[in-house]
């Protein structure tokens, strides 16, 4: 029976239903929204009403195809803008009375792994040493493998984050991101 997960980022909900297969997971749905739910979330440290409203209709759709899929399981992880949000309850809490999902809402860090891991089985051929680098909505996760030793890096900031804190309308604005994200 096919399995789901949606990683419920900063600007973006995705959906992937995959089946078990050889030891490995095949892709039979894929899908990508972008209910911008951390609208804001620098600025107001908060979900914004609408943005939570837009998301729930997208989980809506989601749990919709997850049915018609006959799936076995659904894995909900929430990452940068949930991590943030002092109104996080506001948003689970309608997520699990309106849809009856949990959501996990994960550590920068534990962000990072999964990326490893992911990146470790889709790329297997390429091997150690690499270098991954996820620039999400509202964080960046760094990871290095070295072979033999591993390094979970995540930031604090994303293409959202950084669009909203710096770029408006005036060029030394871009000045102002460059010095920021030169660390």
């Amino acid at each position: 029976m096919p399995l789901a997960s949606i990683d419920i980022g900063t600007n973006t909900i995705i959906l992937l239903i995959a089946e078990k297969e050889n030891n490995t997971l095949r892709t039979i749905h894929h899908e990508c929204q972008m209910p911008r739910l951390g609208e804001d979330i620098n600025k107001t440290r908060s979900l914004k009403p609408e943005a939570i409203n837009r998301s729930l209709d997208v989980l809506k759709n989601y749990k919709k195809t997850i049915e018609r899929y006959q799936c076995e399981q659904i894995i909900l992880i929430a990452t940068a803008a949930c991590r943030k949000a002092q109104n996080i309850l506001d948003f689970t809490t309608r997520v699990q009375e309106k849809l009856g999902l949990n959501i996990m809402i994960i550590p920068g860090e534990e962000e990072a792994r999964l990326i490893h891991k992911t990146c470790a089985i889709e790329f297997k051929e390429l091997g150690p040493p690499f270098i991954v680098l996820d620039i999400g909505g509202g964080s960046t996760e760094i990871i290095t493998d070295s072979g033999d030793n591993v390094t979970y890096n995540s930031l604090d900031f994303g293409v959202v984050t950084l669009t909203q804190k710096f770029l408006h309308t005036k060029p030394q604005q871009l000045t102002k991101l460059n010095h920021y994200v030169n660390i």
